[in-house]
């Protein structure tokens, strides 16, 4: 995917809420170096998207691909979604989160490729290793 092709954050415009001089500001986020740079490589399999509605605070919400078994394509699933972590600590803690809730799926597990289950485990798992040794 071509730099013009990444996605770097997401905003959402509400009715009624006037955006904020500093609001999707996603070039002057804490850490985003590093959540961008463990981003890309695993992007094939997961997001780590700074997120922000206009009226609130930056988020980083971390996501999953899942292919259905039922259609061709592929499923962006949300598995957490906090406050954007200022400190590598709190972006740890947000994969966690992640990685535990991937685990709620498997009461409709039926539903997805087994390997893209198995690929969003192991990348997540990935992310946590780089994360902690880095």
């Amino acid at each position: 995917m071509g730099s013009e092709s990444t996605f770097i954050g997401e905003l959402e415009v509400s009715a009624g809420v006037e955006p904020t001089a500093d609001f999707a500001d996603f070039e002057n986020l804490t850490n985003v170096a590093l959540i961008r740079k463990v981003a890309s490589e695993f992007s094939d399999q997961l997001e780590l998207m700074p997120y922000q509605r206009a009226g609130e605070d930056m988020q980083l919400a971390v996501s999953v691909y899942l292919s259905p078994k039922s259609s061709p394509g592929r499923i962006i699933a949300v598995l957490a979604r906090r406050s954007f972590p200022h400190s590598k600590q709190m972006l740890i803690a947000l994969v966690k989160e992640a990685r535990e809730r991937l685990d709620l799926l498997r009461k409709i597990s039926s539903r997805f490729e087994e390997a893209s289950l198995g690929s969003a485990r192991e990348s997540l798992a990935k992310v946590l290793s780089e994360l902690t040794s880095a």
